[in-house]
């Protein structure tokens, strides 16, 4: 497994701390009013504002610090609910201490807040990257293509096309349908040319083949938009030398990404190595791949990558 770039990590603490100061700052306003030493708003209409808001942070931080975490939606409920609690305690401790309907919206807002995100975070969960790069690089199945050469109607179906050294010859022994056709002469000029025809590999090419299939291909990528996302996918050979444990490469992105792209490698073979990305860019990442053994030896290890962006990102860009 990949590590998380740069730029996810900081999300992660600023949506720790932005959680840590709801909690802290909920609990501040709840302990002075329990003691007698606040009090709360007189209108009820502020207080469910401020806990509206306050219950969106919590939920907006615990989303992003779960966003790599797989969770069904009943745990995101659970989550999500835990996250907006200091919220609605904050809104309790400022709501007028008689206000029925006060009370009835907050905890309609609460309801709101928690059901909402976890609808729209199980909406926007993506499928594994790691399993679309797996299907993406195995090369496609082609079918091989059949030629076939149409005889007179006035020939019976004994005729037979028989292929020798990339050359179509005719069995001339064919009989003539006697019953309906009294007399059919063919053209001996048309079956010498039928016979010169050749299907030498230079002039019909009957199969493709993917680049991975090829041994002297040392870099592939192909970029597609599929499923709303923006992704290029590709592999690359990586070579080191004798006593050589650890390289260091760089892998563009062309056109380059119009945001953050979300990126995964991993060894397409058994190779013992650690991959790493070091850097993380819309135009191209860095990554250092390290071995473990066999350090007195060449080696050539074939690095599979897939990244992708959302293409609204892209298109704004």
């Amino acid at each position: 497994m990949t590590p998380e770039p740069a730029i996810a990590i900081s999300r992660r603490t600023i949506a720790a701390g932005l959680l840590s100061g709801v909690c802290v700052l909920s609990a501040v306003v709840f302990g002075r009013r329990a003691v007698g030493a606040a009090r709360g708003f007189s209108s009820a209409s502020a207080g469910c504002v401020l806990a509206a808001i306050l219950m969106s942070l919590g939920v907006l931080a615990v989303m992003t610090l779960m966003q790599r975490s797989r969770r069904d939606q009943a745990s995101r409920l659970a989550l999500n609910s835990l996250a907006a609690i200091p919220g609605l305690l904050t809104g309790l401790a400022l709501i007028p201490s008689q206000g029925a309907a006060g009370l009835s919206a907050l905890l309609t807002l609460f309801l709101l807040v928690t059901i909402g995100s976890t609808w729209a975070q199980g909406a926007v969960t993506a499928t594994s990257a790691s399993e679309q790069l797996e299907e993406r690089t195995e090369p496609p199945e082609v079918s091989q293509n059949t030629v076939s050469l149409p005889l007179s109607s006035a020939v019976a179906s004994e005729s037979a096309i028989t292929p020798s050294n990339n050359e179509l010859t005719i069995d001339r022994h064919a009989t003539l349908q006697d019953s309906e056709v009294s007399a059919v002469e063919l053209n001996e000029d048309d079956l010498q040319e039928e016979d010169s025809l050749q299907l030498g590999e230079s002039e019909i090419e009957q199969t493709a083949s993917h680049p991975s299939s090829d041994p002297n291909v040392t870099q592939w990528m192909s970029r597609a938009e599929r499923d709303g996302l923006d992704m290029c996918e590709g592999a690359i050979r990586v070579r080191f030398a004798p006593r050589a444990k650890q390289v260091a490469i760089h892998l563009p992105f062309v056109p380059p990404f119009g945001g953050m792209p979300t990126f995964e490698a991993e060894p397409l073979d058994a190779a013992d190595v650690q991959i790493a990305v070091t850097s993380t860019h819309g135009y191209g990442v860095r990554l250092e791949i390290t071995r473990h053994d066999q350090l007195e030896d060449h080696a050539t290890v074939s690095i599979g990558y897939f990244a992708s962006t959302p293409l609204r990102a892209a298109r704004a860009a």
